[in-house]
């Protein structure tokens, strides 16, 4: 690949990979932060539970995560090809959802209890 990176010797890369043109992950990882930034930035007063941005947040990193861990090289597996940060991402991803749907939840049950006690 064009823009492989080669690491130094004396790095853990390096040693690992002598010679051999890695993925950049540290780079796609900035990039797909920079872009999930972007949306936040844009969905930020649109979100009107408390909440709901960090744990938009959370669902998107850990989405980008399993993407980037596609491309490590020194990635631990544990279940076939899925390794423990898509692991955590999985996990990242469903409780954040949980949690987005549980507080939408009890913002409306404290919205209609205050429309019946008037």
């Amino acid at each position: 690949m064009p823009w492989g990176l080669v690491y130094s010797p004396e790095s853990p890369a390096g040693q690992m990979y002598p010679g051999l043109p890695l993925h950049p992950t540290q780079l796609y990882e900035m990039v797909l932060n920079l872009i999930i930034f972007g949306i936040l930035w844009k969905l930020r007063k649109k979100l009107n539970v408390n909440g709901h941005l960090f744990l938009l947040y959370v669902i998107m990193y850990s989405t980008a995560r399993i993407f980037i861990e596609h491309f490590r090289a020194d990635k631990l597996t544990y279940f076939e090809n899925f390794s423990a940060a898509q692991t955590i991402g999985v996990i990242g991803i469903v409780l954040g959802i949980t949690i987005m749907f549980l507080l939408k939840k009890k913002l409306w049950l404290t919205v209609q209890s205050r429309t019946r006690n008037t």
